[in-house]
């Protein structure tokens, strides 16, 4: 069945789109979403349809059927705004509205399938390179300590932190689920919905001096075993052990690295036990977001840089930690002192390793809060040159470049973070919502951020996107509403501290953001 429209042409039986006569490459699920929105045009197709259609039953988040939309708009050179073809149903479906022209397929034409006279045009960027991947399951800890858990997250972060330095492997987090039923065939089978070719778990067993590391990578489609191995050593090995897992799983996959990949590979943080112990243990503390738990976490990572002032990952959580009390009213005796400290601390982390993606990501908010937004821009684009595929420092570039005023570069990067990291934080769709507010898309902002909410209802930001919203569409009670939630999740709360911590930076968004809270009563 061949479906026409304008100058698109989509072809069911040879699964291929066209537009202007040249090829248009696009992911099978997103092929999958226009063709049944074609198949059902003029009637309102609901988000549980789609479920049922594209996913097989499966609930997936609105957020990730918002992505698949958008790149489905992008696909037919649509956008949000505009919704020519695809039209958004606040909270219902969607409906494809265009007419279409509906002719039988006669037979595969040799000039079609030549490839001289067909130039594919990517579409998504981002998705087209397809490089193995590898989803990490955060290590179980099987220790008799519960608070030792931050050494089987640290290792699984420095294990996801060395694959991602490995241009020609994807490294997705997939962090251990609640569900303590859930086997090894329910991660597979989230895997494969996932389109991920390798699972990697593991256990962290560390009783006193002793140590023991169980690994295994799986082939998803197999379902087999292509390499496993368990360790026993002592505490002060963890570093060794590391090393080995990453050079076993390149090794069973047969990645060739490249010599930057090698030199990558090569320059570990630490090799100070107790200072890698201090430092994962105070990123949970400052990654919480609590003005208490922040503050402990300082603590903890000023005892790090004592113990190894050349330990990149605690300068730059430092500087994170720094940053936070400035961004938020009465969390240190000085909001201004605290910046200071923070680009104090990131100028270390940065002359210890002026490549390391992470520390150019935190580098690029820091000079958002200076308000300067050309050097905050080139900082993101260095950092977004290393990341390869390390899920959130794509996400923090993507707040720089909305912050920046490129909303639309931060969706698809934001959007990149989320396909990287498939159980996502909060703070994601909540950076999608503001993007779409920035763009006049309620629509879509709505539905990112009512998700941001259901992952993490504590989270005060997430309520203050909606007073914007809100008052915006002059919405106003619902507005007061939301008001009255962001002061019962943060009680200090403050527009104005935000505002000065993370400016826009084209005037009109400001003023428009501006104006809005003052309409709503939270700017005097």
């Amino acid at each position: 069945m061949q479906f026409k429209f304008d100058d698109i042409n989509l072809d069911t039986d040879r699964f291929k789109l066209t537009r202007s006569g040249k090829a248009v490459r696009t992911e099978p699920q997103v092929m999958e979403l226009l063709i049944f929105l074609i198949e059902n045009r003029g009637r309102m197709v609901s988000r549980v349809e789609l479920n049922d259609s594209i996913w097989n039953g499966r609930v997936v988040s609105d957020s990730a059927l918002s992505s698949r939309i958008k790149i489905a708009r992008q696909v037919l050179g649509d956008n949000g705004r505009k919704q020519r073809y695809i039209r958004t149903i606040h909270k219902k479906g969607f409906t494809f509205t265009s007419e279409v022209d509906v002719h039988e397929t006669v037979g595969l034409d040799s000039t079609f399938n030549n490839d001289s006279t067909v130039s594919d045009q990517v579409s998504d960027p981002i998705s087209a390179d397809r490089k193995p991947s590898i989803a990490v399951i955060t290590f179980n800890n099987l220790g008799s300590d519960p608070e030792k858990q931050f050494i089987s997250d640290g290792i699984t972060e420095d294990i996801i932190t060395a694959l991602s330095k490995i241009s020609k492997l994807t490294i997705i987090v997939y962090p251990s689920s609640s569900r303590e039923e859930e086997t090894i065939a329910d991660k597979i089978s989230i895997a494969q919905k996932h389109d991920i070719d390798y699972l990697l778990e593991g256990s962290v067993r560390s009783e006193g001096e002793k140590l023991r590391i169980s690994a295994r990578l799986i082939e998803v489609a197999s379902a087999h075993h292509r390499w496993a191995q368990r360790y026993d050593r002592k505490n002060g090995d963890i570093f060794e052990l590391q090393d080995n897992i990453t050079k076993e799983v390149v090794s069973a996959l047969q990645v060739e690295l490249t010599e930057g990949d090698q030199a990558l590979l090569a320059s570990r943080g630490t090799e100070n036990i107790k200072a890698w112990q201090l430092t994962y243990e105070a990123l949970v503390l400052v990654l919480a977001h609590r003005q208490d738990t922040v503050r402990r976490g300082i603590e903890l990572l000023e005892e790090a840089t004592t113990l190894d002032k050349g330990y990149v990952l605690a300068w730059n959580t430092l500087a994170t930690g720094h940053q936070k009390e400035f961004m938020n009213e009465g969390w240190s005796r000085s909001r201004q002192q605290s910046l200071a400290c923070s680009v104090k601390c990131s100028d270390k982390a940065l002359s210890i390793d002026p490549q390391n993606a992470r520390s150019l990501a935190t580098r690029s908010l820091i000079t958002i809060s200076q308000g300067n937004f050309y050097d905050a821009f080139d900082f993101a684009n260095k950092a977004l040159g290393f990341a390869n595929s390390d899920a959130n420092t794509i996400a923090i570039a993507g707040i720089t470049l909305r912050y920046c005023c490129k909303p639309e570069m931060s969706i698809n990067y934001t959007q990149k973070a989320m396909r990287l990291c498939p159980i996502y934080p909060a703070w994601y769709p909540y950076g999608v919502a503001i993007c779409h507010w920035m763009l006049g898309e309620m629509d879509e902002a709505f539905t990112n951020i009512e998700e941001a909410i259901r992952i993490d209802p504590g989270l005060s930001i997430n309520y203050l996107v909606l007073v914007l919203l809100y008052t915006e569409t002059a919405q106003l009670q619902k507005a007061k509403e939301c008001i009255e939630k962001v002061y019962q999740a943060d009680p200090g709360f403050s527009a104005a501290a935000l505002i000065e911590s993370l400016p826009f930076g084209d005037p009109k968004i400001e003023k428009r953001r501006a104006d809005l809270l003052r309409k709503a009563g939270m700017l005097g």
